[in-house]
């Protein structure tokens, strides 16, 4: 056998080896480049504001409708697909429904400059189980509701951005939300997107 020729083919076979060897080593650097966290918001974000608020259809039956609100999340796309939650950080309250039928909102959460800025799709809120209902003869009614429903997700695609204030409002449909079987009131919350507007952020917000 040709000692030359034996000689020339180890060195292909080598040469072959380090090309696979260094391109897979680049296809490995410019993936971990391209790879963020899912959900993570990206490096140097701006700010943007954001305020989530709340509305509500009449009861006729009832002088208040009383839903305690836990917790606040928005979710953000990451990419091409849904990223984690990212929770907002609010003081669990009561709120007395019926006040917001008419004009007023209720104010869920009121970020300025406080939020990273990027597209949100959903709203999920968390519902506490401080819920009662005042009927008309002033009586008081506990508002019963199941772990299963205690979380809400509601669609609403939204541009947060540091230019100006989003303002993502809910509407709380009451009647579908609370009924009575049995002398027992029973919450199985409605709640829809209402509406998405956007404001120019200025200097005192």
């Amino acid at each position: 056998m040709n000692t030359s020729k034996i000689k020339i083919g180890i060195v292909a076979v080598a040469a072959a080896f380090m090309t696979l060897a260094t391109s897979c080593k680049k296809e490995d650097m410019s993936m971990t480049k391209d790879a963020t966290p899912e959900g993570a918001a990206p490096d140097k974000v701006e700010p943007g504001s954001l305020a989530i608020r709340m509305a509500a259809s009449p009861m006729e039956s009832a002088k208040m409708v009383n839903i305690e609100i836990t917790g606040v999340e928005v979710q953000y796309m990451d990419g091409m697909k849904l990223g984690n939650w990212t929770g907002i950080a609010v003081t669990p309250k009561v709120y007395n429904m019926l006040k917001y039928t008419n004009g007023p909102l209720a104010i869920l959460a009121d970020l300025n400059n406080q939020i990273a800025s990027g597209q949100i799709v959903r709203v999920r809120l968390t519902l506490g189980y401080h819920n009662s209902v005042i009927t008309q003869d002033g009586r008081s009614h506990p508002l019963v509701v199941s772990q299963s429903n205690r979380i809400v997700v509601i669609g609403a695609k939204t541009i947060i951005s540091k230019e100006q204030k989003a303002l993502v409002d809910l509407k709380f449909n009451t009647m579908q939300s609370v009924s009575s079987e049995d002398g027992t009131y029973i919450l199985t919350p409605s709640i829809s997107l209402k509406g998405i507007q956007y404001i120019p952020v200025t200097n005192e917000q």
